[in-house]
């Protein structure tokens, strides 16, 4: 038998970050907690310690909390209606179940104390659905609610243990995984497990545990701006966050890029005060440079043609030491410029494509498997110019590659193959374009809306560089908010090719990330528009295509890093 944690979330009517400090303070909390450690032979005492330790933890925390352990169907359902009946409207509210569980038809169902599963058709008859009880909990429109699952189940399709067949009701997953519930979807992520660590040694921040995961490279999706345990301080928008990364990076680029995305913002002043010191500084350098006297002029010179000496001198030494050693004559290493943050996506499974699109259909399950990387931001100037001048490529748009911070652009589908190749061999790694499913799977962030953001296009300047806030140019990396993940540029800037072929819809797209939907079409696949694209082109199910041989100034491309 294996243990599995389910983690189980539902917003509310409204999301934390929409409330305040204040009302936080005031409000209701309320946490039903139920255990069930009985089967037809056994008692299982980790279900009920379990329970019984977040059910101490959370009654800590100020909630009316409510506890009811081994319980049969009926006295299930009787606690949960004397619960239900004690909440007040707008409220905070978790309900937890520790114990024996089956999913099925996207149902999850609770089993009851001593109750011997014989059947899938008895499910309805004798267990109670986990996800009907937390939508009769939306009746009282809670601001925020919770559910928390922590589960057993049986490896393997047809395994008879303590007399009880649990049939095709469970997908094979791994011990000690966890999944999140987000509308009718699962991904992976342990956040049960280190949230009951963390209950344990009795560091119960939210905040602190989020950061933990973050450090340890653990995609939380729970974190205070969804639910909370501790009464934050200050609640940080958007655009303090976004404020934030522009103080970090301190340039003229990010200050225009906030006033751009938050132009109404409590920082607007700041922001164009540090803009104009900025200027007025690069100003002064730049006077003080024309101000450099003819002497000092014939000085430098003077130093550059010693430096050139020298050189030539260092060339012909290496050259001599190369021939004795029977080596080929010394030359200069070509140089390359490796991406400098591969952050690491994490494992699960997810639903690709939309019913919005006509080749995003049908919408299907993929599985992403373990140690996926992907480079935080797209391929830039600087590194793309090294490949020039290492392989000695042509290029025709030399200007474009002026911003050396920015996304590099009209790079076709062959020659980001040929980049990723050559940079694999001169690092020793794999590096490689990444497959369809992988991009929309980071793309999306453990989202399941039209947008990495919501079902809204109203947000998208915050996440993307599109038409209209683009001004008709490709910008630095990094400027506006990452996704989830902590990915730069997913929607918008440059629209990146994909390793795949083109097809017309995904009628045979394959199960697993890492395979392709095809690789033998005329056409590749082109995601996550660019700075001439609509907001409707930002979604991450928006697919686009065009020969290998293409090129475009709004087309690049970002790398996956093989494990």
């Amino acid at each position: 038998m294996m243990r599995t944690i389910f983690l189980f979330l539902f917003l509310g009517v409204s999301l934390l970050f929409s409330a305040t400090v204040e009302q936080m303070k005031s409000e209701k909390r309320y946490a039903l907690v139920i255990a069930n450690g009985l089967t037809t032979e056994t008692n299982d005492d980790r279900a009920v310690s379990s329970a019984q330790a977040l059910a101490s933890f959370l009654k800590s925390k100020g909630f009316t909390t409510v506890t009811a352990f081994n319980l049969d169907r009926a006295e299930l359902i009787k606690t949960f209606r004397s619960f239900d009946k004690g909440i007040t409207p707008n409220a905070v509210i978790t309900l937890v179940y520790s114990g024996r569980m089956v999913v099925h038809d996207s149902q999850a169902w609770m089993m009851p104390a001593r109750m011997k599963l014989e059947g899938l058709p008895q499910l309805r008859l004798s267990a109670v659905s986990f996800d009907f009880l937390l939508q009769k909990l939306q009746r009282h429109t809670p601001r925020v609610s919770l559910g928390v699952v922590d589960a057993f189940r049986y490896s393997g399709k047809a395994n008879t243990t303590d007399g009880e067949l649990i049939l095709d009701a469970v997908k094979d997953v791994k011990e000690a995984d966890t999944l999140v519930r987000w509308n009718g979807k699962s991904v992976s992520s342990p956040f049960f497990s280190h949230l009951m660590q963390t209950v344990g040694k009795g560091h119960d921040d939210m905040d602190a545990l989020a950061d933990k995961l973050s450090k340890a490279g653990v995609h939380s999706r729970i974190a205070a701006a969804d639910f909370y345990f501790n009464v934050p301080a200050k609640l940080l928008t958007p655009a303090d966050k976004a404020w934030q990364r522009a103080e970090a990076k301190n340039s003229v680029v990010g200050y225009e890029a906030f006033l751009i995305a938050y132009p109404e913002s409590a920082y607007k002043q700041t922001a164009a005060n540090r803009i104009n010191a900025l200027k007025a500084k690069e100003k002064s350098a730049a006077d003080d440079k024309g101000a450099v006297t003819s002497k000092n002029q014939e000085l430098e010179k003077v130093e550059a043609e010693l430096k050139a000496q020298q050189e030539a001198l260092a060339r012909l030494k290496a050259e001599q030491k190369a021939l004795v050693d029977g080596t080929a004559a010394a030359a200069e290493a070509p140089q390359y410029i490796e991406p400098a943050e591969m952050v690491a996506i994490p494992e699960g499974v997810f639903l690709m494509g939309a019913e919005q699109f006509e080749n995003s259909k049908p919408v299907h399950m993929v599985t992403v498997k373990a140690g996926l990387k992907m480079s935080a931001y797209e391929v830039g100037n600087k590194a793309y110019s090294a490949f020039l001048k290492a392989s000695g490529a042509k290029y025709r748009k030399k200007k474009l590659l002026k911003n050396e911070s920015a996304a590099v652009a009209y790079v076709s589908w062959e020659e980001a193959i040929a980049y990723a190749e050559w940079l694999s061999k001169m690092s020793g790694k794999h590096y490689r374009l990444p497959t369809e499913a992988e991009w929309e799977y980071a793309a999306r962030a453990g989202s399941d809306t039209l947008y990495a953001w919501g079902d809204s296009a109203s947000n998208a300047a915050q996440y993307g560089w599109m038409a209209t806030n683009a001004h008709g140019f490709v910008h630095s990396r990094g400027l506006l908010q990452p996704n989830a993940f902590g990915l730069f540029d997913m929607a918008g800037n440059v629209a990146e090719w994909c390793q795949d072929g083109a097809t017309p819809d995904y009628k045979s797209a394959p199960s697993k990330a890492e395979s392709l939907v095809s690789d033998n079409e005329a056409m590749k696949i082109i995601r996550g528009g660019s700075i001439k694209s609509s907001a409707e082109e930002l979604s991450p199910s928006y697919r686009d295509s065009n020969i290998p041989a293409f090129r475009s100034e709004t087309v690049g491309f970002r790398l996956i890093l093989e494990p």
